[in-house]
């Protein structure tokens, strides 16, 4: 967390400005199950958590946006135009606020004036817990404050997600900006990816606590290997859909893929389908689980996760195999990689008398093993995007 006070007297030097800016916070997240099925419509289980991105904002009297990161000062202030908005490589972290920006424009969303706004994000970078969608929403939620858009957050999660899709390019689902923008405390999202229906599912446990767990391999691949896993679904539906005629993979109950697999004609088109098949069917038992309270058949739900985004969808790696895997070895009730995979986190459900020996634990056998040290995180789940100051 930053000082508000360091964030409000930077934005005042760096653009120069005599006033204090706004300042809105948005959560990065945790999926604690249902991954990569939130583009093949289906349940998934993420909840906003307390890292994320700090927004400070204010209209300026140009007609140009600027953009400032505490995160990447070497990148200096950021500069657009109001009209004409465009993705540029050397824009870089940038992409995101402009391209929301540039959306709420496409939508009717005029801006009458420039703006000032300066970010500060302490979700780690790569790390799989949705920096991206926490900036872009910090960004809408500035917007829509600062120039009075009436606009609700539901439709607000839609338009940062159209944004990251069309202008950065991610042929990302819903989840990531709906658990930004709608989360709450202490509640874990029920969410169908495909209907925005959902459900806020207490998680009350005075005994346990998530744990993310940072195996500190960026994700390099992560973007490229995403959209390659979006078209080997879209593959494996349309050869289902010369029998079947399903309206995405996670309508596709079970039993069903079990008795038409055969005619996905790729058998890693297969694979990559009955994870999303399965994976839908284990985040439905787990949302029963959790409200029923029972965190051993919720926690072996998890493993069970991780196992098939490992052998199924083939989106782990190594190093976070190895960190489930210590987890189990240490007691945690489940354990699984989060977020699109090739590096980054996992998520871990530990007793809380047993996080102290966890952490430390962890640390030494993994650094033992890949000469790195993890960066762990107890977590609290926390609220949805909102204006602090």
């Amino acid at each position: 967390m930053i000082d508000l006070e360091k964030l409000q007297n930077s934005f005042k030097k760096i653009f120069k400005r005599n006033n204090f800016p706004r300042i809105y916070f948005s959560p990065g997240r945790i999926n604690i199950i249902g991954e990569h099925i939130d583009y093949n419509g289906g349940y998934v289980l993420p909840a906003a958590v307390n890292l994320g991105t700090y927004a400070g904002g204010s209209r300026n009297n140009e007609n140009i946006i600027r953009l400032f990161s505490l995160n990447y000062e070497k990148s200096g202030v950021i500069k657009s135009p109001i009209k004409n908005i465009s993705y540029k490589e050397e824009q870089n972290w940038a992409n995101y606020p402009l391209g929301v920006i540039k959306t709420f424009q496409n939508k009717g969303f005029e801006l009458d004036q420039g703006i000032d706004i300066i970010f500060y994000g302490d979700i780690p970078h790569s790390s799989g817990l949705s920096s991206s969608a926490s900036i872009e929403l910090a960004t809408a939620e500035a917007l829509k404050d600062i120039f009075e858009f009436r606009i609700d957050k539901i439709e607000t999660a839609k338009i940062c997600r159209e944004s990251e899709n069309n202008f950065n390019r991610v042929n990302c689902g819903i989840m990531d900006q709906f658990a930004c923008s709608m989360g709450e405390k202490n509640k874990i999202i029920l969410l169908k990816s495909d209907t925005l229906k959902y459900t806020l599912v207490p998680f009350n446990s005075k005994n346990h606590s998530f744990i993310v767990t940072n195996s500190n391999v960026s994700r390099k691949l992560s973007d490229s290997k995403y959209n390659e896993r979006v078209a080997e679904c879209n593959k494996a539906l349309k050869d289902l859909n010369k029998k079947i005629k399903a309206k995405n993979l996670c309508s596709i109950t079970p039993e069903i893929f079990a008795d038409n697999r055969n005619l996905i004609e790729n058998e890693a088109h297969k694979k990559r389908a009955e994870h999303a098949v399965m994976e839908n069917h284990r985040s439905k038992l787990a949302g029963s689980a959790l409200a029923n309270g029972d965190l051993k058949i919720f926690g072996n739900l998890m493993y069970q996760s991780h196992k098939s985004l490992k052998d199924k969808y083939e989106v782990s790696i190594s190093q976070l195999d190895t960190l489930v895997n210590l987890a189990r070895k240490q007691g945690a009730l489940g354990s699984k990689m989060t977020g699109a995979g090739f590096g980054g986190c996992t998520v871990s459900l530990v007793e809380n008398k047993n996080i102290p020996n966890f952490i430390e634990n962890i640390k030494k056998e993994y650094q033992k093993k890949f000469k790195i040290e993890p960066s762990i995180y107890p977590i609290k789940i926390s609220k949805g995007t909102h204006r602090i100051k």
